[in-house]
């Protein structure tokens, strides 16, 4: 039987966009996008936009494949989740702009 640890909680309740990055993509979006980038098979030199970011993890795993060459832009609305994004160790030569906005109202 698991055995709660409250200071897990308060953690994960003080910074929703590090516990999401934390819980949720590693047991949810790892595979998931794993499976959209063999789908997507993305190219070097080409660019990407990746709506919806969140703490980025579709971001760092197509920033290598398009290289120096190409560019990610990551687009999220929440900038707590960008502030995340931002956080996490990015792969050598990735190009990557992380955007606050919409998909409704991009800012570009």
């Amino acid at each position: 039987m698991p055995v709660r640890d409250p200071s897990l909680e308060e953690e994960s309740l003080s910074n929703p966009a590090e516990a999401y990055e934390r819980f949720i993509v590693q047991n949810v979006f790892v595979p998931w996008t794993t499976d959209l980038i063999e789908r997507a098979r993305p190219q070097t030199g080409e660019r990407v936009l990746d709506l919806a970011c969140g703490t980025g993890i579709v971001t760092r795993s197509v920033a290598p494949l398009v290289g120096s060459e190409g560019k990610v832009t990551a687009l999220d609305i929440s900038p707590e989740m960008l502030e995340v994004a931002r956080a996490i160790s990015s792969p050598d030569g990735m190009t990557v702009e992380w955007q606050p906005g919409s998909g409704t109202e991009m800012p570009f």
